[in-house]
């Protein structure tokens, strides 16, 4: 089976940044400028110097002004899968008490193969200045009908393998980058799952789970927020009732607010039936739309079968590695070599095997060859499979745009039912102010039932819209979480890996499927989750810990640490090396957890090679725990060569030379420098 998840993910990787114009960071000549290593890279100061908003710089590089949309801090994953571009970003003009467009930083990040360079201001918009790729320069003229800002989003997208603009921002944010916010993802069973839907599902399961999950809770916010109406309307309709009964004579005519509430009335009417009719043809259209992929699927399955089946049979001695090979270009179209999908390449040795002729060299396969050549009604099959998967794969194109548009013109829709809906009930308040020494007549008590039941009958409409779309979600739930399971016993595994190598009580990771709601309504519905067990002096055999309250400070740090590793080892196996940006926690730590989290980190980042060592960028603090020696494993000897300096000096970014330099160092500046020296095993200059 095909390792799950997209066919070419790769995860970022920091080579160089340079910040010039920036007071926090003056650097010395040209600025700031310092060469990330594959393995463990230290950035090193004291308290206020600027570590943490170095940290952030580097995240607001790669994700730039956006941020989830109407997102929980403290649940990630929690929301919709949409991002909202920040209208003015000042984290940085902050900093600097001024404006900070002036400055610029630089930023050399790579994906696998693929090397991109962006230089960004820092400034409200953090507008991309220059775009590079694979050092060639990218040029947007002014006439045309795209950004910097959507070109690097593009490129970032093919580059990572990753599929959505959202999906790479959370990848990022939630997974490679832990600031000192640390929001724990181990006690994050929804940033959990998004994390296991990108990293592990296909893209096309990927992305309906997404567009599924996004629609039930739409819908459940519109369902609350009309209930909420409902009930404030039945209220009225009850108060209505008892002054009709107490004072059953009519009023004398309100003609004029009675007329504006009567038209805003009719146009909430023609809107409702409006909705009405397109949610009926939103429905159809995604329930053709979804047949027909089913469709293309079983296509497709039969088609890769018919293909596999007549390679074994044409080449019954086939070396194992060749036929995985063939194998592979047969039934995913993607090249085992490099990852990208080549369906020239699957079209090519479909040719071939079909000409019966070699799908290696293009010789004719004679009669003295053991081979049996595709007889004319397989390829007869084959070729009509292959018409019949081309022109529904066109019907499901023109099908996704219908869904769109109808999709676009229900949201529209609704939204004008709304604001009329409001505008409703603020003209009927006004009817009732000037009716209210002698309250409603009949009539318009009558108006008021009739529009009472409308709304409920509405409220009763959008409840089966939910249901419905919980019933669509729930069975591509049930996809994602067999597809999870194929890679949660590696995950449990490197976990307890890594974990024994840090924590001293034994720790372990349980897969479950644990039950939650999407929204605030509707069943309780499977999601895959990771667990953790541990063992304490008053549970030896081990207890579950289903929240970070549950274990110390220093545990809670580490545990979730590791367990971003076991996730991102397990990926390593088709994604290549992959990048932590830490925040170490050392003030938590006591000097035994010291030690055994600078092993903790340099056993993640595992070596000097590009193309096999992960990266870790950590910040720390000088101090007496000293955990810049333990992540860099120096000696306590002071004794070394030039080449082993500088060796050491190429993994620390020194803030202490290249930060605005605070009073603090200024009073204290040979102590600190002394106390850097003797971090790195150096003897004083």
């Amino acid at each position: 089976m095909a390792a799950a998840g997209p066919a070419t993910l790769r995860f970022p990787i920091i080579r160089r940044i340079q910040i010039k114009h920036y007071p926090m960071y003056p650097g010395s000549g040209d600025g700031l400028v310092h060469e990330f290593m594959p393995g463990i890279n230290a950035i090193v100061g004291i308290n206020g110097i600027g570590k943490t908003t170095f940290l952030n710089l580097l995240l607001r590089m790669l994700l730039g002004p956006y941020d989830p949309k109407k997102a929980d801090v403290r649940e990630p994953g929690a929301k919709l899968h949409e991002l909202t571009e920040l209208r003015k970003f000042n984290y940085f003009s902050a900093r600097i008490g001024g404006d900070a467009r002036r400055a610029t930083v630089a930023l050399d990040v790579s994906f696998g193969d693929t090397d991109l360079r962006i230089v960004r201001d820092l400034g409200p918009k953090l507008e991309i200045k220059e775009l590079w790729q694979d050092g060639a320069k990218i040029e947007i003229a002014d006439d045309e009908d795209f950004s910097y800002e959507e070109r690097y989003q593009e490129l970032i997208l093919k580059a990572s393998g990753i599929h959505t603009q959202y999906d790479f921002d959370f990848v990022v944010r939630n997974l490679l980058f832990f600031l000192e916010d640390k929001v724990p993802l181990i006690w994050n069973p929804k940033g959990q799952f998004e994390i296991l839907r990108i990293l592990f599902l296909d893209e096309k399961l990927s992305a309906a789970a997404a567009t599924a999950h996004d629609e039930v809770m739409r819908l459940d916010s519109q369902y609350r927020n009309l209930t909420y109406m409902v009930n404030k309307f039945r209220g009225e309709h009850a108060q209505a009732l008892a002054a009709i009964q107490a004072a059953p004579e009519e009023l004398v005519s309100l003609a004029s607010a009675r007329s504006l509430f009567s038209a805003s009335n009719v146009n909430f009417e023609s809107l409702e039936r409006e909705v009405i009719a397109l949610n009926a043809e939103v429905d159809s259209a995604r329930a053709k739309l979804f047949a027909d992929e089913q469709a293309a699927d079983e296509l497709s399955r039969r088609l890769e079968l018919l293909e596999v089946n007549y390679l074994k049979q044409t080449f019954p001695d086939l070396p194992e590695r060749i036929e995985l090979l063939l194998g592979s270009l047969l039934t995913s179209g993607e090249c085992p070599a490099c990852g990208q999908g080549s369906p020239s390449a699957k079209e090519r040795l479909q040719g071939l095997l079909a000409n019966a002729k070699c799908p290696c060299c293009e010789s004719s396969l004679g009669k003295e060859r053991k081979v049996v050549s595709i007889s004319k009604a397989d390829s007869s099959q084959i070729k009509q499979l292959e018409t019949e998967l081309g022109a529904l794969r066109d019907v499901i194109q023109r099908a996704k745009g219908h869904v769109a548009l109808k999709e676009s013109e229900l949201s529209d829709t609704r939204d004008n039912l709304y604001k009329t809906q409001r505008e409703r009930a603020e003209r009927l308040h006004r009817v009732r102010s000037l009716e209210a020494e002698g309250g409603p007549t009949t009539e318009e008590f009558d108006k008021l039932s009739q529009g009472l039941r409308q709304q409920e009958a509405h409220a009763d409409e959008l409840r089966e819209q939910r249901s419905v779309a919980q019933k669509r979600y729930e069975k591509l739930l049930k996809k994602a979480n067999d597809r999870i399971s194929e890679i949660a016993d590696a995950i449990v595994k490197s976990f307890r890996n890594y974990a024994r190598n840090f924590l001293i009580e034994a720790s372990q990771l349980q897969y479950e499927l644990s039950k939650r709601q999407v929204g605030e309504g509707g069943p309780l519905t499977n999601f895959p989750n990771f667990v953790l067990k541990m063992s304490s002096g008053a549970a030896p055999s081990g207890s579950e810990r289903r929240s970070a309250e549950q274990v110390s400070e220093s545990q809670k740090e580490f545990v979730d640490l590791a367990f971003r590793m076991a996730i991102l080892e397990v990926c390593s196996k088709r994604a290549g090396p992959s990048m932590l940006v830490i925040e170490t926690p050392e003030s938590s730590l006591d000097s035994l957890f010291i030690e055994r989290a600078g092993e903790l980190l340099r056993t993640f980042a595992d070596g000097e090679n590009w193309k096999k060592s992960n990266q870790v960028i950590a910040t720390t603090n000088l101090n007496k725990e000293n955990m810049l020696g333990h992540l860099l494993d120096l000696s306590k000897s002071t004794t070394r060569s030039q080449k082993q300096r500088d060796g050491v000096e190429a993994r620390v970014l020194n803030l202490l030379a290249l930060a605005a330099q605070t009073k603090a160092y200024k009073d204290n500046k040979k102590e600190y420098d002394e106390a850097f020296s003797h971090a790195l095993g150096f003897e004083p200059q």
